[in-house]
């Protein structure tokens, strides 16, 4: 039988240590609860680390949940958003556009006097045919960077629709998934795939860990599972 886990096994890390959180149980007049705080000063005492925060986990579901439902009615805003940090990130592409077509540039330069060398006159046939063969190499430089040129500009726009369609299709998984969990080992499996790794902070809050920087998340993913990584944890604000 496979293993069974909690929601947040292995999910929840200390920000003072690093040790993965582990799960307490507590009880109340109000009832059972579980909690999660560090597995370090768990194991080894209050002296081991001086983060002594913990969050309770039903808590934590109930608010994650209710951010994807958000995210999930909002996704339109969310599709947009992510346009536009791709659009912002190919603005590098301007760059080695204009770049490429300076090199363009400088071989009709180059095409362009050795062209008016073969009508010269006064240059020999065997001169003329080696000139010849360096504007047949030119040209097909030229070509070459043509088709790169159109090969960016074509890139630029088939990218924002392939990220359009491929957040639109990770929103629609994330929302089936959540819909049929039923057990804890579920949720478990929802949240290491659409949320990723927390961290709680000596403050009690939580937060995702290791969040990405925009310049760092590809324009356009090419599997499914890089745009779900791209799209978790969105609008998770700390706690």
């Amino acid at each position: 039988l496979a293993p069974a886990y909690r929601p947040f096994t292995g999910m929840i890390f200390c920000e003072e240590c690093g040790s993965v959180c582990y799960r307490r149980t507590s009880k109340n007049r109000k009832g059972e609860y579980n909690y999660y705080g560090c597995g370090c000063r768990q194991r080894n005492g209050r002296d081991a680390c001086d983060n002594g925060a913990s969050v309770r986990e039903d808590l934590l579901m109930e608010r994650i949940k209710r951010t994807y439902e958000e995210v999930f009615a909002d996704a339109d805003s969310i599709i947009e958003d992510a346009i536009e940090e791709a659009r912002k990130l190919m603005q590098s592409n301007r760059g080695e556009l204009q770049r490429v077509r300076g090199q363009i540039g400088e071989l009709d330069k180059k095409i362009g006097s050795m062209t008016r060398l073969l009508v010269d006159p006064d240059i020999d046939a065997t001169a003329k045919r080696a000139v010849s063969r360096q504007v047949g190499e030119l040209e097909a430089e030229r070509e070459r960077l043509q088709n790169a040129v159109a090969e960016l500009a074509s890139d630029a726009n088939d990218n924002t629709a392939r990220l359009a369609g491929a957040v639109r299709q990770a929103l629609t998984e994330a929302q089936e998934s959540l819909a049929t969990v039923t057990t804890p080992t579920e949720m478990r499996d929802f949240i290491e795939q659409y949320v990723g790794p927390m961290v709680l902070r000596a403050d009690g809050q939580i937060e995702r860990k290791g969040l990405e920087t925009p310049a760092e998340t590809q324009t356009a993913p090419a599997e499914a599972g890089a745009v779900k990584r791209s799209i978790a944890g969105v609008g998770f604000e700390p706690t």
